[in-house]
């Protein structure tokens, strides 16, 4: 288990795994249309990254999407990546314009 991972673990709300991402997911409340915001790092940042955001996430209970290891990071950031996930590491999905804007 990687220190990423072992942050994942302590998350204390509505989780489910799916092909290499961890979905956290406060509400139901989806937008089917409206804003998608993507965070990337490199893997030296990555767990600095992830604390910091996923503070404000938790405050804003704002659902969002992280890879679910560092493996996966260090995958989606190789140069030979083409797939649309490439360089992504974060994906957050605000219930709201203004919750986006925050």
């Amino acid at each position: 288990m990687d220190r990423l991972q072992t942050m994942l673990n302590k998350i204390q709300v509505d989780t489910y795994h799916k092909n290499g991402w961890l979905f956290v997911k406060y509400s139901n409340n989806k937008l089917t249309q409206g804003w998608k915001l993507h965070v990337s790092s490199q893997l030296k940042d990555a767990c600095n990254i992830f604390y910091i955001v996923a503070q404000e996430l938790e405050k804003e209970r704002c659902n969002y999407k992280v890879l679910d290891c560092l493996d996966e990071l260090k995958k989606l950031n190789s140069p030979r990546e083409v797939s649309p996930t490439a360089n992504k590491f974060i994906t957050i999905y605000p219930s709201s314009r203004k919750q986006a804007k925050r």
